[in-house]
């Protein structure tokens, strides 16, 4: 598992260099909110190419309590919401707010502050 990582309001710099991807697999990670505000992010990566296959997004579940939060359910692949487990959303985050990410000189870099303004 990563063990190094960086904040630089607003952005979130995660070092590519320690993380192992299985080709096989979807690598996630969640990381709490590092500014204090309840905000905990996950990052997912499907794919072998650590340049691109990349999924930030807020691990809270939109429009419910701060504690209704997306679990990774590691039997079914996908994540599911603590309050509701019939309410499941794929590995790629698709209906949680999606974060901005980009790869810079092997760091991966996740704007926190705002969501995702292109696709």
């Amino acid at each position: 598992l990563p063990s190094t990582f960086h904040l630089l309001s607003p952005v979130f710099f995660y070092l590519l260099s320690s993380i192992i991807c299985s080709i096989s697999s979807i690598f996630c990670l969640l990381f709490p909110d590092l500014l204090g505000r309840e905000r905990p992010i996950w990052i997912t990566h499907a794919g072998n190419d650590p340049q691109t296959d990349w999924f930030a997004f807020l691990a809270q579940i939109p429009e419910q309590a701060n504690s209704c939060i997306a679990q990774w359910d590691y039997d079914n692949s996908n994540f599911f919401n603590s309050c509701n487990s019939k309410n499941i959303f794929p590995p790629d985050g698709t209906g949680l707010e999606q974060l901005t990410w980009q790869v810079v000189k092997g760091e991966l870099r996740v704007l926190i502050n705002t969501e995702k303004i292109n696709k």
